[in-house]
C-alpha cells in the first residue's frame, strides 16, 4: 500500500522512482514482445500499464498534491491504489497456482488418441510465431508416439493476409516428415471455442466419432481453459498436452490469458 502521509514517511521519495522503472521496463517489455508476436492484449495491457506507472512516477509531486487537496481525493487515492494492489495479489495468486492441467504424452496413451487437435496461435507474417512453434512440435512429438492418430490443424484466417493458421501449420508439419493424409485442416476458427466447434464435422468426415479419445495440444497456459471449452464443444474424452512458452512472451500470454479465463466464465464458455 502507498503511504497517505510524504511527510511521515521519508522512504516515499522511492517510490516515484520505482514507478518510472516499472513503467520503463512494461513498455519495453511491450515493445519487445510485439517483435515476435502479433500484438494483442497480452501486449497492449502491459504497455497502458506501463504508460501509467511513468506518468504518476513523472508527476508525483503534483498528484501528491491533488492528493492533500480535500478528504475525497484522499479516498480516492487510498481506495484506488488498495483495488490495484488487490488485483495485483489476485495475478500473482493465478500466474503461480492455476493447475495448468497436462498429462505426459505416455499417460494419454490410455487409450491412445483416435486424433491430435493442435490449436493455432496468432502467427506473424504468414509464418509460425515462436508459441505456435512450441505447439507444433509438441504436435510432432505426439505424432510420432501414436501414429495413428490423425492430425487436426485447426485456425482461421489471419487479419490483413490470405494465409491461414490451419494452412501454416500444415505446411510446418508436412516439411518436417508428416505424411499430409494425416493432417486433416480446419480453417474457418477464430477463437478457441471455434476450433473445437469447426473440428466436429471434419473429424466427422473421416470417421472419428467426438468420444472418441481426443489429444488436446496448446501451450502449457492455456491448456486447462481449452479443456474445459472443448467439453462444452462436444469432446467428453480429452487428454492434453501442453507446449513450453517461450520465456520472452511468457508473462504477457499468462496475463492475456487471466482475463480470458474471466471472460470465458462470464461468457458461459466451459
Amino acid at each position: 500500500m502507498l503511504p497517505a502521509d510524504r511527510s511521515q514517511h521519508p522512504r516515499q521519495n522511492i517510490l516515484p522512482v520505482i514507478l518510472l522503472m516499472s513503467g520503463f521496463l512494461l513498455v519495453g517489455d511491450a515493445i519487445l514482445v510485439s517483435l515476435s508476436e502479433p500484438v494483442g492484449f497480452g501486449i497492449l495491457f502491459p504497455a497502458m500499464l506501463g504508460i501509467a506507472f511513468g506518468y504518476c512516477g513523472w508527476r508525483w509531486p503534483a498528484l501528491q498534491q491533488w492528493r492533500r487537496r480535500s478528504g475525497i481525493h484522499a479516498r480516492l487515492w487510498f481506495w484506488g491504489w488498495t483495488l490495484f494492489m488487490l488485483w495485483l495479489l489476485s495475478l500473482v495468486i493465478f500466474f503461480c497456482a492455476i493447475p495448468y492441467r497436462e498429462e505426459t504424452l505416455a499417460a494419454a496413451s490410455k487409450p491412445a488418441p483416435a486424433a491430435i487437435i493442435i490449436l493455432g496461435a496468432g502467427p506473424k507474417d504468414c509464418t509460425p510465431s515462436p508459441v505456435l512453434t512450441e505447439r507444433l512440435n509438441k504436435g510432432l512429438q505426439a505424432a510420432h508416439i501414436f501414429p495413428a492418430a490423425a492430425i487436426v490443424v485447426s485456425g482461421g484466417k489471419l487479419r490483413h493476409h490470405a494465409c491461414t493458421e490451419a494452412q501454416i501449420m500444415s505446411d510446418y508439419l508436412r516439411a518436417k516428415g508428416v505424411a499430409p493424409s494425416r493432417i486433416l485442416t480446419e480453417d474457418r476458427s477464430t477463437s478457441t471455442y471455434e476450433n473445437f466447434k469447426f473440428s466436429l464435422p471434419v473429424l466427422s468426415q473421416h470417421g472419428i466419432s467426438p468420444e472418441s479419445a481426443v489429444l488436446i495440444v496448446s501451450s502449457d497456459f492455456h491448456v486447462l481453459r481449452a479443456s474445459y471449452i472443448a467439453h462444452r464443444a462436444g469432446f467428453p474424452n480429452t487428454r492434453l498436452a501442453g507446449a513450453e512458452t517461450p520465456l520472452l512472451v511468457r508473462y504477457n500470454a499468462r496475463l492475456r490469458e487471466y482475463f480470458a479465463f474471466i471472460s470465458g466464465f462470464i461468457l458461459r464458455e466451459y
